[in-house]
């Protein structure tokens, strides 16, 4: 009999990892330019101007995200521009085409308490991007990390640091 209750009692804890849902995002971040990479080289390798690399690199940027679901919605804002994203998080390939008319498959996908956004060129430039956003201490600090591998297959990794307000 205690053999068959720690075998439920098993099942229901690795039944209750599993069916645990994503983390919640949900909030308002602002950029800590401090603790985070500066975004120059990734940018230069998406063709950015110096100009607008070193600008990039000084401005104040905040994300307010929500999440409903399988969506998540990540409303970028700065003074240059605010520009809502909404991600359908449900592990789906998707053809994306952006303001260029650059094509894209893109999937956005919970793994580990972290969600992850692939996307891959299709019909421009051969590039692959791969983000992945996490919470850190105690849901204090949204840790973005960028990771573009061009064409050529050369890897450059960017770390966005943003503090919950």
């Amino acid at each position: 009999m205690r053999t068959v209750l720690r075998t439920v009692v098993l099942i229901l804890a690795v039944l209750g990892v599993a069916w645990a849902g994503p983390i919640d995002l949900t909030g308002t971040w602002t950029l800590d330019k401090d603790a985070s990479d500066a975004p120059g080289e990734l940018l230069k390798a998406q063709g950015a101007s110096y100009v607008e690399r070193k600008v990039a690199a000084e401005i104040d940027m905040t994300l307010v995200i929500t999440q409903a679901g399988d969506e998540v919605t990540i409303e970028t804002q700065s003074r240059m521009q605010a520009s809502p994203q909404t991600l359908i998080v449900d592990g789906v390939a998707r053809q994306v085409t952006n303001d260029k008319g650059e094509v894209s498959n893109v999937v956005h996908s919970w793994q580990n308490n972290t969600l992850v956004t692939r996307s891959d060129a299709v019909a421009t430039d051969g590039q692959a991007i791969q983000i992945t956003r996490s919470l850190l201490d105690e849901g204090r600090t949204l840790n973005q990390q960028i990771l573009m591998t061009t064409a050529e297959g050369e890897a450059i990794t960017v770390v966005r640091v943003f503090r919950k307000r």
